[in-house]
Formats: structure tokens, C-alpha cells, sequence
């Protein structure tokens, strides 16, 4: 369904008149920044209206909510703007409140197989990552075309309730033995919530449940904003090796890893 279809129901149906209001905001804000937006990337936006009006008309008939996700691009796009910025702000964080509570609960994070309806939404979760992060892990798109070549590679989508929060992807050699955590990301809207340590634990599980598994191994670019703390708090340590220029990390699978406050991860 277009964009404007998916105004003209919205705009039908019967909404508490504060979220209407809101919602015709986030319309205009999305209006005023298409013509300030690189050609090349006009398609987020128009993602991000589009999946925010379809969700909130009709949440039953999607498995996937992407609305978060929308009205992030968004709201990363007027920032850029100071005058936007001051017209539009408060308003889509206000929005982003009440369509939480009306279209949430997400919070029990779960990995899920990627599907044609999906993928489109996970290879745009890296498009969102801004630098330095984004030097640090290649993007979802390359990662799963990667994995269509690689029969070791086993990848899920990170949820959080029906929202896709990030990408995660284990090389499994289950003859060496050796499992290796070869991508993670969660998106930058869904940080510090606790996310990404409850995805490590679910891969953690699941990699418990392969043959012959003692140790899950992982490798990260040392960086002061990169991930290394995060991966010492849930257990890994350091093996000495570098590999590629990264720094290698083990988490020993017989010993059980704490998880993470929200705050940590």
C-alpha cells in the first residue's frame, strides 16, 4: 500500500485526538524533510512513514513492527536541522511514548529466522548505525549475502516483542569443533535496553545445544568506543590472539555468564 493510501486510512479511522495530532506532525515532519534528503536516501524516509502509518492502522496484521525503526529515521533527520529540530522534536518524542504503549509491549527479546517480508527492515537496521560503530561490524546486507555462500553460517533477526531490534550471525564447525560469533549488531535506537546481552545469552543457549561445544569465540576492533567491555562483562576474555587486526575473545561454555543492567548494554 502507498504512502498516501496509508495517510488517507489513518486519517479515516478513529484515533484519541492527542495521537492523531501527533501523528499528523510526524507527517509533516516526514513531508519537510524529503526535499533536504539525498536522493539516494529518500527511500528510508518513505520506510519510516510508511511502516509507522501501517502498524499503527492495523498492528494485528504485521509479525513485525518497524515503526520504532521509522520514526528513528525520522527523528535522526530533523536533528540535522535546527529549525525542524525545534518545530518537531518534542512532539515525535511524544509520539514515540504513546505508540509504545499502544502497540508494545517490547521487551522479551527472542532471535527469529529472517524472511522475504523481513529482510528488507534488517539490511536498513545498518544504514542507521552511525560512525564510529558502523566501522566495526559490516553491514547486514553483506553479512547475509556472505551466508548464502557459507553452509557453516547460521544467522537470526533480534527482536524485542514484535519489534527487529538487530542482526546476529554464528559460524558453527561442528567437526573442529569450533563456534564463532561472526556478526552482532544492535541497531542504535535499541541500545542500552538490555537487548544485546539477551541476544549473547540466547546464542549462548543454542550454541550449548551443538555437538562437541566448549567455547564460543568472537573477534572485535579495538577501539575506545568499540565493544570490548561489553563482551568482558558477559564473560569473554581475551585469548592473546590477533587475527586479521582483531582482537580475540573466548567465552568458556561450561561456566555460566552473568548478564547486563539496561544501562550496560
Amino acid at each position: 500500500m502507498s504512502n498516501e493510501k496509508l495517510i488517507d486510512r489513518f486519517r479515516k479511522a478513529e484515533f484519541p485526538p492527542g495521537l492523531t495530532k501527533d501523528v499528523e506532525q510526524f507527517i509533516a515532519a516526514a513531508t519537510a524533510l524529503r526535499p533536504l534528503y539525498p536522493p539516494a536516501l529518500l527511500y528510508q524516509i518513505d520506510f519510516g512513514e510508511r511502516t509507522l502509518l501501517r502498524e499503527l492502522t492495523a498492528p494485528e496484521e504485521h509479525d513485525s513492527h518497524w515503526w520504532q525503526t521509522g520514526l528513528h529515521i525520522v527523528r535522526k533527520g530533523i536533528a540535522e536541522h535546527p529549525a525542524l529540530q525545534a518545530e518537531f522534536s518534542a512532539v515525535l518524542e511524544n509520539l514515540y511514548t504513546q505508540l509504545t504503549s499502544r502497540l508494545g509491549p517490547y521487551t522479551d527479546v527472542s532471535l527469529r529466522e529472517i524472511t522475504e517480508d523481513t529482510v528488507t527492515g534488517i539490511c536498513l537496521l545498518s544504514e542507521v548505525v552511525t560512525y564510529p560503530q558502523n566501522t566495526f561490524v559490516a553491514p547486514n546486507a553483506y553479512s547475509l549475502a556472505q551466508a548464502l555462500f557459507n553452509h557453516k553460517a547460521w544467522y537470526r533477526a533480534v527482536y524485542s516483542g514484535k519489534a527487529p531490534v538487530g542482526f546476529i550471525m554464528l559460524e558453527a564447525d561442528a567437526e573442529k569443533p569450533e563456534y564463532y560469533l561472526w556478526r552482532f549488531m544492535i541497531a542504535p535506537q535499541f541500545q542500552r535496553s538490555g537487548f544485546g546481552a539477551r541476544a549473547i545469552e540466547l546464542l549462548v543457549e543454542h550454541v550449548k545445544q551443538q555437538p562437541n561445544a566448549r567455547e564460543l569465540l568472537l573477534s572485535y576492533i579495538d577501539h575506545e568506543q568499540g565493544p570490548a567491555e561489553f563482551y568482558r562483562r558477559l564473560g569473554f576474555v581475551e585469548t592473546g590472539e590477533i587475527v586479521e587486526g582483531e582482537v580475540v575473545m573466548r567465552l568458556n561454555l561450561e561456566v555460566t555468564s552473568p548478564g547486563l543492567s539496561p544501562s550496560e548494554s
